[in-house]
């Protein structure tokens, strides 16, 4: 589903990829720990962040796909829109939103800890790049850092 147009402009920006992760909703793409400095500058020049403490990757999302209703103990997200629109679900209760707010390209998001979250994929294939934040350095977040309240693919 992802147009030559979307893996081109990827490939303009001169980043290290690592292997692309196939995903229900679309795939993941991350981001070599030798490009992390310029993935920052790229798309979060005013972040702030420590290089140490993230992990950079792009989330392409299939169009009217949608990642599981989530949300981490022990991470920040932040997102970029790199080609949008999107759509975005946040809650800081479990109950999800009824519709999603479209995101057009170059809106961050930010989401905090125990917020809840969802993206949309709407009529053309979305590009979002993503840093976590790692919020315990004792004990970085990872994959087991997920709850998903609600799955469209019952994982």
């Amino acid at each position: 589903m992802f147009s030559e147009k979307s893996e081109n402009l990827l490939k303009n920006y001169g980043l290290q990829l690592m292997p692309t992760k196939i995903k229900p909703w679309g795939f993941t793409i991350g981001i070599h720990p030798n490009s992390i400095h310029k993935f920052i500058n790229l798309f979060f020049p005013e972040s702030m962040v420590n290089e140490d403490q993230v992990s950079p990757r792009f989330i392409i999302v299939n169009p009217k796909s949608r990642l599981s209703w989530q949300k981490h103990e022990r991470r920040m997200e932040l997102w970029k829109i790199v080609k949008g629109p999107v759509g975005v679900m946040l809650s800081q209760t479990d109950k999800e939103p009824k519709s999603p707010e479209i995101k057009n390209t170059n809106s961050i998001i930010k989401i905090g800890p125990q917020t809840r979250h969802r993206i949309v994929g709407l009529t053309e294939p979305a590009i979002v790049a993503e840093i976590w934040i790692h919020t315990n350095e004792n004990n970085p977040s990872d994959a087991n850092d997920i709850t998903r309240l609600d799955d469209d693919y019952e994982r």
